[in-house]
């Protein structure tokens, strides 16, 4: 529909026709490119740059110059995000020259295209643009790319800043950066040094990035990325008020209220997270982006370079550093101000409510079984959470473990698979390859693999030897019986809810009765490819060692 006259609502165009035309050129909303999500289309924009990130040059590729903003309009629902644009060039003077939020910006040519669960928009080669300040002074610059307006346009773009004033006034004070537009050299240093200064959770705004350093309360994930809920204990009326009645499918252990935030991680984020974080650890997090979603609420976003999986911005922390004592004087001010019924209080642990720690108690010396014996190594002994939450970087070599654990499952079930055939055109030798799953006093599992020797030298007798157990009967016996001195009944009642229809991943893990012993494994990363020039990972794996039935 044309805009014959430009006293028309423009917020009515936006909302409720989302498509228009001035002097012949064909605008979209950008709710319209949102709400478009399975196709790629080329269209123009006119709206209000509400974040943006200076110009850069690219060191890969083409190396072109290339500066990144969010585009608002009236078509965004109040307090949620604009459209994501990426301009490119090939010189740094054919870009616009953004200097503030707030600025109006005209744009011919841009392309969208579905990215990840949303969209973005990716200049075109032949791509125009036309900026105003916030007083609509037009750009001065004498690249190709200035799209030439006329009155209507400038008018248009008159109305959009009464809009965006209109929705925006009260966050002005907190959205600006004065030295962006005094000193516009001092520019990226002064981004730099706003986000890599610490700050608490109640302190974070939309439309700018921070650092801070937070608990995890809840983790899930995706093929696509990866999720977690972290607090400081700060509250901020910016984020969604969680409780176990507003979330119940979350089944919420967090603090109450406007405690917590939503971050969604991916690249290598979402990598660093999904192998070494889990609920109740401490983690800094650098240079994440504050936005606001679809229902006007305040979370974090944080993408990365798929290519660099050591580098993520998101690092555990000790519990110990001198850097968390005001998060942790926050927590326990929140503790206590809660009234926790006292059946709760007493039964209270890490599992219930990550948020409040707890000192781990291992099974003392006297309580562990009298059936295992370990080689005279000393390593001190550590829990599984610390081992499995390790940066894969840090293991440049293998390295040993000492564990007390209990096991809570095996890998195969039959135990007449626990020796595997190694054939070629000339004989056949088999070889003992199965797996314990150990769970410590951290309420953590973890593989072990036992292989060949190291199985051999569990079972600690020649009665028992790798062969095929269901030909040998006697064999399969003993095996069975040298097992139950470590495990009790365990086969027994894996077996039966095998037979009730229980599926495999669903074998409870907390059992008891099972005895408790100390296990050395060791720690290394296999190569997928020993051919290739470079070194690529598969994962951690744990294999047993040293460790003996007696």
């Amino acid at each position: 529909m044309e805009v014959s006259s430009i006293q028309h609502d423009v917020e009515d165009l936006y909302l409720n026709q989302g498509e228009f035309q001035i002097n012949n050129f064909q605008y979209r909303s950008v709710r319209i490119c949102h709400e478009v999500k399975s196709q790629r289309f080329v269209t123009n924009l006119f709206g209000i740059v509400k974040t943006f990130t200076p110009k850069k040059q690219s060191l890969r590729g083409t190396c072109d110059w290339v500066v990144t903003i969010e585009l608002w309009d009236p078509s965004c629902y109040p307090r949620t995000e604009g459209l994501r644009i990426h301009l490119f060039s090939k010189k740094e003077n054919d870009l616009p020259e953004i200097t503030e939020e707030g600025q109006i910006l005209l744009l011919h040519h841009i392309t969208i295209r579905p990215y990840r669960d949303s969209v973005q928009g990716l200049s075109k080669t032949d791509f125009t643009f036309q900026l105003w300040t916030r007083n609509l002074e037009s750009s001065i610059s004498n690249t190709f790319r200035l799209f030439h307006v006329r009155a209507e346009e400038v008018e248009f773009a008159k109305r959009l800043g009464i809009c965006w004033q209109k929705q925006f006034e009260h966050h002005t004070v907190e959205s600006q950066t004065p030295a962006i537009e005094v000193h516009h050299h001092n520019e990226w240093g002064a981004l730099k040094d706003r986000e890599n200064s610490v700050v608490t959770l109640s302190k974070i705004r939309p439309s700018q990035r921070f650092t801070f350093y937070a608990q995890v309360i809840k983790t899930w994930y995706t093929e696509k990325n990866f999720t977690v809920y972290v607090t400081d204990f700060s509250e901020n009326e910016f984020f969604y008020p969680v409780t176990r009645e507003t979330a119940p499918h979350m089944r919420w252990k967090g603090p109450q209220g406007r405690y917590s935030v939503r971050c969604i991680l991916w690249d290598e984020h979402d990598f660093y997270c999904r192998n070494y974080v889990q609920e109740g650890d401490y983690v800094l997090i650098k240079n994440a982006r504050a936005k606001l979603d679809r229902i006007g609420q305040l979370e974090c976003v944080m993408h990365g370079d798929p290519g660099q999986k050591y580098k993520s911005s998101i690092e555990k922390v000790d519990p110990n550093v001198p850097e968390l004592e005001s998060l942790k004087r926050r927590k326990r001010d929140y503790v206590k101000n809660q009234e926790v019924p006292e059946v709760a209080a007493n039964s209270v642990d890490d599992q219930v409510n990550p948020f409040i720690s707890h000192e781990i108690n291992y099974p003392k010396t006297s309580n562990i079984t009298a059936h295992v014996f370990n080689d005279s190594i000393e390593i001190p002994i550590t829990t599984i959470s610390t081992i499995l939450h390790s940066p894969l970087n840090s293991i440049t070599s293998p390295r040993k473990h000492r564990l007390r654990v209990q096991i809570v499952d095996f890998w195969p079930r039959d135990l007449t698979s626990f020796c595997v055939t190694t054939s070629d055109s000339m004989s056949s030798e088999y070889k003992w390859m199965f797996v314990f799953l150990v769970r410590d006093a951290s309420k953590t599992t973890l593989p072990v693999i036992f292989y060949s020797e190291d199985a051999q030298a569990l079972f600690n007798t020649s009665t028992i030897y790798p062969c095929d157990l269901k030909v040998e009967k006697q064999v399969l016996l003993r095996l069975r019986e040298r097992l139950f001195l470590v495990w009790g009944n365990l086969e027994e009642r894996v077996t039966k809810l095998l037979s009730k229809g229980v599926s495999s991943d669903q074998i409870p893990k907390e059992i008891d009765e099972t005895p408790w012993f100390d296990i050395f494994v060791m720690e290394y990363m296999p190569l997928i490819n020993t051919n290739s020039k470079s070194t690529s990972f598969l994962s951690k794996r744990w294999r047993a060692f040293g460790t003996r039935i007696i």
